[in-house]
Parts: structure tokens; sequence; C-alpha cells
């Protein structure tokens, strides 16, 4: 059983971008995350072990579906409907484990039902979804954003977690949004960013109350200018906004210029 400590390292674990890997990698890494999560929700370890046995076998279904399929940049109507039956499929073959698996089969095919009730594949809403099914179900759509797919590239962990806080209390529960952002490492210490004033520095510190506005160390002033000043008067602290000194307007981080920023 992992340490809060510990577990830091594996919110970094699902952010390495493979384009080549496989739904068991894709499953581990939607446990792991998922079990991070648990942890931050205050979970005691037999309720974490289950979450991460649960966020193992969500996607079980999918296996089953052809090549051609899972490769499709877009999906007719027909092939939609099939990935929409997913779940059910998902539940049927854990089920099918045994009497003991009947519990996780009735979270699995929750994992894509979305709190709004737009989700599959029986728009339940809100609270009519299990917390596991809600926590994997973010942390699945958190996993498959990061990496890429057939029909696009990976994205940026700042802009995903952007998104997904735009989607708190429509698709997914705000207390677990507010989760996710507190383990996933938005801007990774030492990663470049460029500012809005487009001063160009390095990540050097993070908040966990603030987690979009890093500590930054200023390399390069706009336009690539060097600046004169030294390193240790060049830091942007993100807990009050990337504030400089006095005469620095209200600074923060657009883009990482590192990994598979836009």
């Amino acid at each position: 059983m992992c340490s809060r400590s510990d577990a830091a390292l594996l919110a970094e674990m699902v952010r390495h971008r493979n384009s080549e890997r496989t739904f068991p990698q894709r499953a581990a890494n939607t446990a792991l995350l998922s079990m991070r999560m648990g942890l931050e929700l205050e979970y005691d370890e037999r309720r974490v072990l289950s979450l991460g046995l649960c966020a193992l076998m969500h996607d079980l279904g999918m296996a089953g579906l052809p090549a051609e399929l899972l490769e499709a940049q877009r999906f007719t109507p027909e092939q939609r409907a099939q990935i929409h039956r997913h779940p059910l499929e998902s539940q049927r073959l854990v089920q099918a484990f045994g009497k003991g698996f009947t519990w996780i089969g009735k979270i699995v095919v929750q994992v894509h039902e979305r709190i709004d009730g737009t989700g599959y594949p029986a728009r339940l809403k809100g609270e009519q979804i299990h917390e596991f099914a809600r926590t994997i179900g973010l942390a699945d759509t958190y996993e498959a954003m990061v990496h890429p797919r057939p029909d696009r590239e990976a994205r940026a962990v700042y802009h995903v977690v952007k998104e997904i806080i735009d989607l708190r209390n429509t698709l997914f529960d705000r207390r677990l949004v507010k989760a996710l952002i507190h383990i996933v490492s938005i801007f990774p210490l030492g990663s470049l960013v460029r500012l809005n004033n487009e001063e160009v520095g390095r990540v050097v510190g993070t908040s966990r109350l603030r987690p979009t506005r890093p500590t930054v160390e200023i390399l390069l002033g706009a336009r690539g200018r060097r600046l004169s000043t030294p390193p240790s008067d060049r830091a942007r602290r993100g807990a009050h906004g990337l504030r400089g000194g006095p005469g620095h307007r209200r600074k923060r981080a657009l883009q990482t210029m590192t990994g598979h920023a836009e």
C-alpha cells in the first residue's frame, strides 16, 4: 500500500506518453490514478484497494471490440452504439468470475456514466452513480486525454486539467475534480513556461492550493531578451498570482515549453 508521499509518483507515471500503450497499460494507469485519488479522499486501505481492483477491470469489454473500431478516427452511428454497449460486456465478463465479483460488475458498468445524465449505457445521474464509478470515470478521462489517440495527439496536462475543471458539476463531481488537481503535476518541476507577458521561466515550485500557479524563476524577458537581475530576484510566486516585486503586473503561466504543450 503506497503512502501519500510515495503516491505522488503515481500521477507522474500516468503522464508518460506512449503511443503504443495497450489496454492493460491503460487499465493500470487508470487504477494507479484512481487509487491515488482514493488516498486524497481519505479512503482507508481496504477501500483504496477495492477501488483499484474495479479500475483494473473497468474496460474489459473493450478487449472484444474489433481493431478497426478501436483505431477509427470517426465513428458511424452503428460503431458509436457498439462502443456504448461495451460497459455491459465489461459487467458480464467480470461477473462471470463468480458471485464474489458481482459488486465489481455493478461498478464497472457505471464508469462511463456522467453526473449530468449524458453518459452511457443507462444515462444515470448524480448520486445514482457509485462514487467508485465516478472516480474511475474521471481518472480514465484524464488518462485518455494526456495520451495520444488515433484522432489526435496527446494534450498538455495544463490544458487537460483546465478543461476538466470547466466540466466540474456537469460531467464530473466537483469533489473528485478537486482531488484530481491536488495530485497531478500540471507544471512538473524544471519544465519551462511562458508567461502572459511573454517572459520565459523555469518551474521551481508548485502550490497545492493553487496548482495552476507555480513558482517560476524567470530566465528570459519578453522577446527573448537576457535579464540582468540575479536568479534569486527572478522568482514569481504562484500563490500570489505569480506577482513579482513593486511594478510587476500579475502574471500566470500560459503554456509549458517542453513536452506536448500547445
